[in-house]
Protein backbone atom coordinates (compact mmCIF):
# COMPACT_ATOMS: atom_id res chain seq x y z
CA UNK A 1 0.00 0.00 0.00
CA UNK A 2 1.28 3.69 -0.86
CA UNK A 3 0.08 5.27 2.65
CA UNK A 4 2.38 2.85 4.76
CA UNK A 5 5.89 4.08 5.31
CA UNK A 6 8.82 1.75 6.65
CA UNK A 7 10.29 2.28 9.79
CA UNK A 8 13.75 4.44 9.02
CA UNK A 9 17.03 2.71 9.79
CA UNK A 10 17.71 5.30 12.55
CA UNK A 11 14.39 4.29 14.81
CA UNK A 12 16.69 1.14 15.17
CA UNK A 13 19.41 3.04 16.48
CA UNK A 14 18.34 4.76 18.86
CA UNK A 15 16.27 1.91 20.03
CA UNK A 16 19.45 -0.25 20.21
CA UNK A 17 21.69 2.55 22.12
CA UNK A 18 18.34 2.86 24.82
CA UNK A 19 18.50 -1.08 25.34
CA UNK A 20 22.10 -0.73 26.18
CA UNK A 21 21.80 2.17 28.29
CA UNK A 22 19.33 0.14 30.57
CA UNK A 23 21.69 -2.86 30.76
CA UNK A 24 24.86 -0.74 31.48
CA UNK A 25 22.49 0.75 34.40
CA UNK A 26 21.47 -2.81 35.82
CA UNK A 27 24.93 -3.85 35.32
CA UNK A 28 26.04 -1.02 37.57
CA UNK A 29 22.99 -1.38 40.50
CA UNK A 30 23.32 -5.26 40.63
CA UNK A 31 26.52 -5.12 42.99
CA UNK A 32 24.26 -3.55 45.09
CA UNK A 33 21.90 -6.10 45.59
CA UNK A 34 22.27 -9.21 47.93
CA UNK A 35 23.34 -11.88 46.40
CA UNK A 36 19.95 -14.01 47.45
CA UNK A 37 17.51 -11.51 48.12
CA UNK A 38 14.87 -11.12 45.69
CA UNK A 39 14.22 -8.40 43.10
CA UNK A 40 12.03 -6.22 45.00
CA UNK A 41 15.08 -5.71 47.64
CA UNK A 42 17.49 -4.66 45.07
CA UNK A 43 19.02 -1.45 46.42
CA UNK A 44 20.44 -1.76 50.49
CA UNK A 45 22.09 1.52 51.09
CA UNK A 46 20.18 4.07 49.64
CA UNK A 47 18.20 4.10 53.04
CA UNK A 48 21.73 4.37 54.98
CA UNK A 49 22.69 7.18 52.10
CA UNK A 50 19.33 9.03 53.51
CA UNK A 51 20.19 8.44 57.31
CA UNK A 52 24.08 10.75 56.37
CA UNK A 53 22.29 12.92 54.79
CA UNK A 54 20.28 13.71 57.52
CA UNK A 55 23.36 13.19 59.83
CA UNK A 56 25.34 15.73 57.78
CA UNK A 57 22.44 18.29 58.01
CA UNK A 58 21.79 17.49 62.12
CA UNK A 59 25.36 18.12 62.08
CA UNK A 60 25.31 21.05 59.86
CA UNK A 61 22.37 22.85 61.15
CA UNK A 62 23.14 22.79 65.24
CA UNK A 63 26.21 24.66 65.19
CA UNK A 64 24.33 26.67 62.81
CA UNK A 65 21.59 27.34 65.18
CA UNK A 66 24.11 26.97 68.22
CA UNK A 67 26.11 29.88 66.67
CA UNK A 68 23.04 31.62 65.95
CA UNK A 69 21.92 31.65 69.16
CA UNK A 70 25.36 32.42 70.31
CA UNK A 71 25.36 35.57 68.13
CA UNK A 72 21.51 36.90 69.72
CA UNK A 73 23.07 36.20 72.98
CA UNK A 74 25.88 38.47 72.11
CA UNK A 75 23.93 40.73 70.62
CA UNK A 76 21.29 40.94 73.36
CA UNK A 77 24.20 41.26 75.88
CA UNK A 78 25.82 43.99 73.35
CA UNK A 79 22.49 46.01 73.18
CA UNK A 80 21.95 45.99 76.86
CA UNK A 81 25.35 46.80 77.40
CA UNK A 82 25.00 49.43 74.93
CA UNK A 83 21.65 50.43 76.26
CA UNK A 84 23.53 50.59 80.35
CA UNK A 85 26.40 52.90 78.66
CA UNK A 86 24.05 55.09 75.85
CA UNK A 87 22.46 57.75 78.51
CA UNK A 88 20.63 59.44 75.35
CA UNK A 89 23.37 62.26 75.69
CA UNK A 90 26.22 59.94 74.04
CA UNK A 91 28.25 59.83 77.51
CA UNK A 92 27.29 56.88 80.43
CA UNK A 93 28.38 58.42 83.82
CA UNK A 94 28.97 55.85 86.83
CA UNK A 95 27.45 56.58 89.10
CA UNK A 96 24.40 57.35 87.55
CA UNK A 97 23.93 60.55 90.40
CA UNK A 98 27.03 61.53 92.61
CA UNK A 99 25.38 61.62 96.38
CA UNK A 100 27.88 62.89 99.28
CA UNK A 101 25.89 62.10 102.02
CA UNK A 102 26.09 64.11 105.23
CA UNK A 103 29.28 66.27 105.95
CA UNK A 104 30.18 68.37 108.59
CA UNK A 105 30.79 72.27 107.27
CA UNK A 106 34.06 73.17 106.53
CA UNK A 107 35.12 69.23 106.04
CA UNK A 108 36.03 68.04 102.27
CA UNK A 109 34.68 64.78 100.95
CA UNK A 110 35.71 63.69 97.76
CA UNK A 111 34.51 61.01 95.29
CA UNK A 112 35.59 59.64 91.62
CA UNK A 113 32.78 59.88 89.02
CA UNK A 114 33.72 57.86 85.55
CA UNK A 115 32.80 58.42 82.28
CA UNK A 116 32.70 56.02 79.47
CA UNK A 117 32.22 56.68 75.93
CA UNK A 118 30.09 54.07 74.23
CA UNK A 119 30.80 54.82 70.73
CA UNK A 120 33.02 52.02 68.76
CA UNK A 121 34.10 54.62 66.03
CA UNK A 122 34.39 57.77 67.56
CA UNK A 123 36.86 59.52 70.81
CA UNK A 124 34.92 62.26 72.47
CA UNK A 125 37.24 65.12 73.82
CA UNK A 126 36.24 66.82 77.39
CA UNK A 127 37.26 70.47 77.00
CA UNK A 128 36.45 71.62 80.46
CA UNK A 129 34.27 70.64 83.47
CA UNK A 130 32.99 73.22 85.76
CA UNK A 131 29.74 73.84 88.37
CA UNK A 132 27.53 76.76 89.40
CA UNK A 133 27.53 76.38 93.30
CA UNK A 134 30.40 77.03 95.77
CA UNK A 135 30.07 73.58 97.73
CA UNK A 136 31.55 71.37 94.50
CA UNK A 137 34.86 71.59 93.08
CA UNK A 138 36.23 69.67 90.57
CA UNK A 139 40.30 70.02 89.46
CA UNK A 140 40.86 71.48 86.15
CA UNK A 141 40.11 69.81 82.98
CA UNK A 142 41.40 71.08 79.64
CA UNK A 143 41.27 68.63 76.52
CA UNK A 144 40.76 65.42 78.36
CA UNK A 145 40.09 62.59 75.21
CA UNK A 146 38.15 59.82 75.89
CA UNK A 147 38.57 57.07 73.47
CA UNK A 148 36.13 54.64 72.09
CA UNK A 149 34.48 52.21 74.30
CA UNK A 150 37.09 53.50 76.99
CA UNK A 151 36.39 55.95 80.50
CA UNK A 152 37.71 58.21 82.25
CA UNK A 153 37.32 59.66 85.63
CA UNK A 154 36.85 63.05 87.37
CA UNK A 155 37.95 63.61 91.14
CA UNK A 156 34.58 65.68 92.57
CA UNK A 157 35.00 67.50 96.13
CA UNK A 158 32.22 68.13 98.14
CA UNK A 159 33.07 71.24 100.70
CA UNK A 160 29.57 72.37 102.27
CA UNK A 161 29.45 75.59 104.12
CA UNK A 162 25.68 75.86 105.24
CA UNK A 163 23.60 73.93 106.75
CA UNK A 164 20.35 71.42 104.63
CA UNK A 165 20.36 69.36 101.79
CA UNK A 166 22.45 70.72 98.83
CA UNK A 167 21.74 69.92 95.25
CA UNK A 168 23.13 71.31 92.27
CA UNK A 169 24.62 70.16 88.53
CA UNK A 170 27.98 69.81 86.87
CA UNK A 171 29.02 70.66 83.34
CA UNK A 172 30.63 68.54 81.11
CA UNK A 173 31.92 70.33 77.96
CA UNK A 174 32.42 67.92 75.33
CA UNK A 175 33.40 68.14 71.26
CA UNK A 176 30.96 65.94 70.33
CA UNK A 177 27.87 66.38 72.69
CA UNK A 178 28.09 69.49 73.80
CA UNK A 179 27.38 70.62 77.56
CA UNK A 180 26.05 67.21 79.38
CA UNK A 181 24.47 67.98 83.23
CA UNK A 182 25.45 65.74 85.93
CA UNK A 183 23.69 65.58 89.43
CA UNK A 184 25.50 66.18 91.81
CA UNK A 185 24.28 66.80 96.34
CA UNK A 186 24.83 66.30 99.58
CA UNK A 187 23.85 67.27 103.25
CA UNK A 188 26.05 70.04 105.15
CA UNK A 189 26.07 69.48 109.04
CA UNK A 190 27.44 71.23 112.30
CA UNK A 191 29.51 69.17 114.73
CA UNK A 192 26.58 68.71 117.28
CA UNK A 193 27.44 69.20 120.93
CA UNK A 194 26.51 66.05 121.81
CA UNK A 195 29.20 63.98 120.22
CA UNK A 196 31.56 66.17 122.10
CA UNK A 197 29.31 65.19 125.19
CA UNK A 198 29.54 61.53 124.74
CA UNK A 199 33.23 61.60 124.47
CA UNK A 200 33.78 63.42 127.61
CA UNK A 201 31.56 61.33 129.43
CA UNK A 202 33.79 58.10 129.73
CA UNK A 203 36.53 60.37 131.39
CA UNK A 204 34.19 62.02 133.60
CA UNK A 205 33.09 58.67 134.75
CA UNK A 206 36.52 57.34 136.07
CA UNK A 207 38.03 61.13 136.97
CA UNK A 208 35.36 61.96 139.48
CA UNK A 209 35.54 59.09 141.75
CA UNK A 210 39.04 59.10 141.98
CA UNK A 211 38.61 63.31 143.13
CA UNK A 212 35.86 62.67 145.41
CA UNK A 213 38.12 59.93 147.30
CA UNK A 214 40.75 62.59 147.25
CA UNK A 215 38.80 64.96 149.27
CA UNK A 216 37.02 62.05 151.35
CA UNK A 217 40.35 61.16 152.30
CA UNK A 218 41.46 65.20 153.22
CA UNK A 219 38.64 65.66 155.28
CA UNK A 220 39.39 62.50 157.61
Amino acid sequence: MAGLRRPQPGCYCRTAAAVNLLLGVFQVLLPCCRPGGAQGQAIEPLPNVVELWQAEEGELLLPTQGDSEENMEEHSQEQSFSDKLFSGKGLHFQPSVLDFGIQFLGHPAAKILYAYNPSRDSEVVVNSVFTAARHFHVPPVHCRVIPAMGKTSFRIIFLPTEEGSIESSLFINTSSYGVLPYHVSGIGTRRISTEGSAKQLPNTYFLLPQVQSIQLSQTQ
